[in-house]
């Protein structure tokens, strides 16, 4: 039975809007207030005596028990300030800041951990999405600045590589006069300029869909899907790749048609490349598409994901850098998804990736709904 101290104690700790925790030993909850209660929404009578590795997630339990274990058994000393995620009985996880600190008995051993917290899942959900927002107009900036060098690079280099290859082809022409060993090193020339000019036919187009003026319409985002669809369908069809495509219902969107029809090409491309590597052993190639609105945003949502190679972790935030690759194909640029990142950029929407070695990579295409993205690309 509880004392009229304990009860005006326990009184106060359910005002307290912070979480309060206490914990013994063995790392079981022997005291929790109201907005403990509440965050893990869990009645009193069921959350004392519990477990509390129970809340916590299976990749984080077994580093967590181990703290807790040195903390209580004194080989460690006790985390003044700590942030993890726990995880409520409904499966929602949250980020908690704790404050903690130690009970001692008489005799100075470790009775019981004391913690109180605070969830900032929020906060470090809007501090994530800031740096992202950051890093995505660092990234447009340095899109724009490059697209106008790589215009007048490109146009320098063009001029000397058209004579170049003008007089290969003269001196190849001329088999008599040219011995069979020059032609072999002209061939080389002529090819070398073929691959160089490839490169500069990229580099135009990246400036271009870096500094673009295409005209914005109204467009059924759906029927332009299907569209790009049909256009690849032979690519599809000769790696043997089977394409579902989910269609949502969908508000008009204003899009620049070519430049989106141009991204998601590179896209599928991009998929077509991921199958290829992975193939083997009764593996199929599987490529989904769906479209939906994303309620509350006024965004639209393109999703095309492939069951491919998938990105490994640490190239993923450099896949849409301009020159970038990790295909080995010869005479791969590393200018598609790049251009693509820049063309939907244009039109204001987003372009993101998320992937994992082995499994899958999703593209998303995030554009803006309604009447107000008419007009030219920006």
């Amino acid at each position: 039975m509880k004392n009229s101290k304990t009860d005006i104690l326990d009184k106060y700790m359910d005002v307290v809007s912070s979480m309060f925790i206490v914990l013994n030993k063995r790392g079981r909850i022997v005291f929790v207030n109201k907005a403990a209660r509440e965050t893990l929404g869990i009645p009193y009578k069921n959350i004392v005596g519990s477990k509390w590795l129970d809340f916590i997630p299976g990749n984080q339990k077994k580093a967590v028990d181990k703290v807790f274990g040195d903390i209580m058994s004194g080989k460690l000393e006790s985390r003044e300030v700590y942030e993890n995620d726990i995880v409520t009985p409904s499966g929602e996880k949250k980020r908690i800041l704790w404050h903690n600190a130690l009970i001692r008995g008489k005799n100075g051993g470790i009775k019981n951990s004391v913690s109180s917290g605070r969830d900032v899942t929020a906060l470090r959900r809007a501090e994530q999405d800031r740096r992202k927002l950051a890093a995505d107009i660092i990234r447009q900036e340095r899109l724009a600045a490059l697209g106008r060098i790589a215009a007048g690079a490109a146009h320098e280099i063009n001029n000397p590589l058209t004579g170049i290859m003008a007089f290969s082809d003269l001196l190849l022409a001329d088999k008599h006069k040219t011995p069979a060993e020059i032609r072999k090193t002209i061939k080389t020339v002529k090819d070398s300029s073929l691959h160089i000019k490839k490169i500069i036919s990229a580099l135009l187009n990246f400036s271009e869909t870096a500094d673009s003026t295409e005209k914005m319409e109204k467009t059924d985002i759906n029927k332009l899907i299907r569209n790009a669809i049909n256009g690849f369908s032979e690519r599809f069809k000769k790696n043997k790749t089977e394409v579902s495509f989910l269609q949502g219902k969908l508000p008009p969107v204003y899009v620049a048609k070519a430049g989106l029809f141009r991204s998601l090409d590179v896209i599928f491309e991009n998929s077509i490349d991921a199958l290829k590597e992975k193939k083997g052993g009764g593996f199929k190639g599987l490529v989904k598409i769906k479209t939906m609105f994303l309620p509350g945003t006024s965004e639209t949502l393109i999703s095309i994901r492939d069951n491919g190679s998938g990105i490994e972790e640490n190239m993923l935030p450099k896949i849409f850098e301009p020159f970038f690759t990790t295909k080995q194909a010869a005479g791969n640029t590393g200018m598609g998804l790049a251009s693509a990142y820049g063309t939907i950029s244009a039109m204001g929407g987003k372009l993101e990736a998320e992937s994992q070695r082995g499994k899958y990579t999703e593209f998303r295409i995030i554009i803006p709904a309604g009447d107000s993205r008419k007009g030219d690309m920006k």
